[in-house]
């Protein structure tokens, strides 16, 4: 992945029957959006029931230029397009570039969505992003249960991290919290603040086929 690739995060919340709104994720607007040429990977991740009903679609792109010339005039919203704007409610748009990228070749299918948002102390930024660079590949090289992870920042001292998880043990081991203590990270003495939200992935959901090899860390 190049140095000018993005992450893309789409939150919003469905007007109406949330069973619809998952199938036509699924069934309508994932496998045409899977298949635009800029884009590297995609994850959906939903609220589990009691915990709200916020729908998220990650997706990392080659470049800014590939994303917005993919998406066109449904760039604010896709993978809905203008006409089903009216399904969703609440939509929150992030696009950061990508310093951080990892993509693991899983025997099983991610099921948990990690969305950790931070700010670190100033100055600290290349040194977070070094060491979750590092911590990524560790956890990739030993299995743990990663499945992908992208860092995007923006500077001076913002990041906002998206992986993609098998199992809720994987995320513990990774990160030493639970699902009592979501919030807990590695190198958090480098953070001011941080707040982490964890979503279902949709099931049977598909992703982009393309192979990623394991980027370095920007500086």
């Amino acid at each position: 992945m190049g140095d000018g690739s993005v992450l893309r995060v789409f939150a919003f919340r469905p007007v109406g029957s949330e069973t619809a709104l998952d199938a036509l994720l699924r069934d309508d607007l994932m496998p045409p959006f899977l298949e635009l040429p800029g884009l590297v990977d995609a994850l959906v991740g939903r609220h589990n029931e009691g915990a709200g009903d916020e729908r998220i679609v990650a997706s990392v792109w080659e470049s800014r230029e590939a994303m917005t010339g993919d998406l066109g005039e449904a760039s604010l919203v896709a993978p809905f397009q203008l006409e089903q704007a009216g399904s969703i409610q609440d939509g929150r748009l992030e696009v950061l570039p990508v310093a951080v990228s990892v993509r693991v070749t899983a025997a099983a299918a991610p099921t948990i969505l990690r969305v950790f948002r931070g700010r670190v102390q100033e100055g600290q930024l290349d040194s977070y992003v070094r060491q979750a660079h590092d911590g990524a590949l560790a956890d990739a090289d030993a299995s743990t249960g990663l499945v992908a992870l992208y860092l995007g920042i923006e500077r001076p001292d913002r990041f906002l991290t998206v992986s993609a998880w098998m199992h809720w043990d994987a995320i513990e081991r990774a990160t030493g919290g639970d699902v009592h203590h979501p919030i807990a990270t590695r190198h958090s003495e480098r953070l001011i603040t941080a707040t982490a939200e964890h979503y279902e992935i949709l099931p049977s959901t598909a992703r982009p086929t393309a192979e990623l090899q394991p980027s370095k860390a920007a500086g």
